[in-house]
C-alpha cells in the first residue's frame, strides 16, 4: 500500500511547516494516520519538508525526501515531531509465535501502513484520538 496518495500530497501542499501554530493541538486537522506493529500511530499534521512548487510535483522526489510533522505514539502516549515518509516505508514488525515447545519465533513481518478511512483535513486529531482511545504522553 502506497504511504502517499494525491490527495495527501495536495492536503500537504495546503499546510506548510508552521501554518497551524498557535492552533491546540487537538483543534489541528489530520492529513493522514499511519500505524504498525502493535501500538505504533502517526498523525500527520503539516508539511515540514519545505519543497518547492515544483518539488511537490515530482511524485519520485516527494517519496523519497517527504518530511511531515506528526503527533507520533510508539505506545507510551503521543508526543509531536517530525517524521520521515521513506523510514516510516522501510519499518518492519516482527510477527512471532509461540510453539507448543515453548520457543518463541518469527514467522514474517509486518510494516507501517495508512488508514484508508481518514480524509485528508476532514477530522481533527482530538476527535480521531478520542475515536481510537489513545492519550498524550
Amino acid at each position: 500500500m502506497k504511504l502517499i496518495t494525491k490527495a495527501i500530497i495536495n492536503a500537504l501542499a495546503k499546510t506548510p511547516y508552521g501554518k497551524t501554530d498557535g492552533q491546540p493541538r487537538e483543534d489541528k486537522k489530520v492529513i493522514a494516520r499511519y500505524f504498525g506493529g502493535a501500538a505504533c500511530m502517526w498523525y500527520v499534521l503539516e508539511d515540514d519538508s519545505f519543497f518547492t512548487d515544483a518539488e511537490h510535483k515530482d511524485d519520485q522526489h516527494i517519496e523519497e525526501n517527504m518530511i511531515v510533522f506528526a503527533a507520533c505514539s510508539l505506545g507510551h502516549g503521543f508526543e509531536l515531531g517530525s517524521v520521515s515518509i521513506k523510514e516510516l516505508s522501510e519499518m518492519k514488525f516482527p510477527i512471532k509465535v509461540r510453539c507448543p515447545n515453548g520457543q518463541v519465533v518469527t514467522i514474517g513481518y509486518s510494516h507501517v501502513e495508512r488508514d484508508r478511512f481518514v480524509e485528508p483535513l476532514k477530522k481533527t486529531l482530538g476527535e480521531l484520538m478520542k475515536a481510537h482511545n489513545e492519550e498524550w504522553m
